[in-house]
């Protein structure tokens, strides 16, 4: 695959975010070839924000948990659940483009 770049944010859910289920591969930009995300929040059962990735009819959930680090093809449907406390993440997206310095 010829992989040239990544995509890196630092993402925060306050209590009651979450993110309806998409994919991070666009139609009209299709360079986005895997999504990454590293979880930082000292995670406990009941915080919420766990991710659902849909892949062949099913569903995987990932726990947030701290040093927890998911990839998966950014052409997948997957959401973020309500979080019920403030969740940290890095997430990010690896692609086939030099990204540069285009959000300028």
């Amino acid at each position: 695959m010829p992989l040239k770049d990544i995509e890196l944010m630092y993402a925060i859910y306050e209590k009651g975010s979450f993110y309806k289920k998409h994919r991070d591969r666009f139609k009209e930009n299709q360079h986005r070839f895997f999504t990454v995300v590293l979880y930082l929040t000292d995670w406990q059962p009941g915080d919420g924000g766990e991710l659902l990735i849909y892949k062949d009819h099913t569903q995987i959930k990932v726990n947030p948990v701290a040093g927890t680090f998911a990839i998966f093809m950014s052409e997948l449907e997957h959401e973020v659940l309500p979080a019920n406390v403030r969740r940290y993440s890095i997430t990010g997206w690896i692609t086939d483009v030099p990204i540069g310095l285009t959000f300028l």
